[in-house]
């Protein structure tokens, strides 16, 4: 209520989960809006949903990819983060919206410009290599950007891969890592096969069959196999 809305025409649902029907009908009928949910749009087509001209407008808006992957790199640069971690961000989460993950595209920008200014997710550095066999290397994050760390160890393990058929790079205490199948693509181009796994043992979101109490950690992974055509991701 204390918003200024006559400046501004464009929402974005930094947590697609998060709105309700009622708080989208309590918008000024001129915004339209950005990163809502599949689920919540068709929520919003119930008869029961209040009507309002933001949710029938928000499927119909088309923005270019150069502008959007410009607005983050610089957001995110103007919080701080060096030039090439903010730029390999913003192309992978703009990627996960191109990929249908909305979820896990620009709707996390918010929560990672919150993460940077309170400290929790570092601006600039190096991640350290902890330990390095023939095929394997093991990596300390530091609290760096997770999609530009995530990038930079599949770049490794390919390398790795290249020279003695098999590469594989562990990161630990990387910050968030954001869709797992838009790092996929780049490896299936050079004629390899990705996978990638994500663990956060002190994360409690999921609870086990048939119970009601979160335990464990959602464990997502994804895979990537190159063909004669397009390549086969699972994620």
């Amino acid at each position: 209520e204390a918003v200024e809305w006559s400046g501004v025409d464009l929402v974005s649902c930094g947590l697609p989960h998060c709105p309700t029907p009622e708080v989208i009908a309590g918008l000024p009928p001129h915004l339209r809006l950005l990163g809502v949910s599949p689920d919540f749009r068709r929520a919003m087509q119930s008869p029961s949903t209040p009507s309002h001209d933001a949710v029938a407008q928000a499927p119909r808006i088309r923005h270019d990819v150069a502008a959007l992957t410009l607005l983050a790199t610089t957001l995110l640069a103007k919080s701080g983060v060096r030039d090439d971690i903010a730029r390999a961000v913003a192309e992978l989460l703009v990627d996960a919206d191109l990929m249908g993950h909305t979820t896990h595209g620009l709707a996390l920008l918010a929560p990672y410009l919150d993460e940077i200014a309170r400290g929790a997710m570092r601006a600039s550095g190096e991640p350290t290599l902890v330990a390095a066999r023939t095929a394997t290397q093991f990596w300390d994050g530091n609290r760096l950007p997770g999609p530009w760390l995530t990038r930079r160890a599949f770049d490794a393990a390919s390398a790795l891969a290249r020279e003695h058929g098999t590469g594989t790079v562990v990161t630990r205490r990387s910050h968030h890592i954001a869709c797992l199948a838009v790092y996929l693509p780049a490896i299936t181009a050079r004629g390899q096969m990705g996978i990638v796994h994500c663990s956060d043992p002190s994360g409690q979101s999921v609870a086990p069959f048939g119970g009601l109490t979160p335990v464990f950690t959602p464990n997502p992974f994804a895979v990537g196999i190159p063909t004669s055509g397009d390549p086969i991701l699972l994620d």
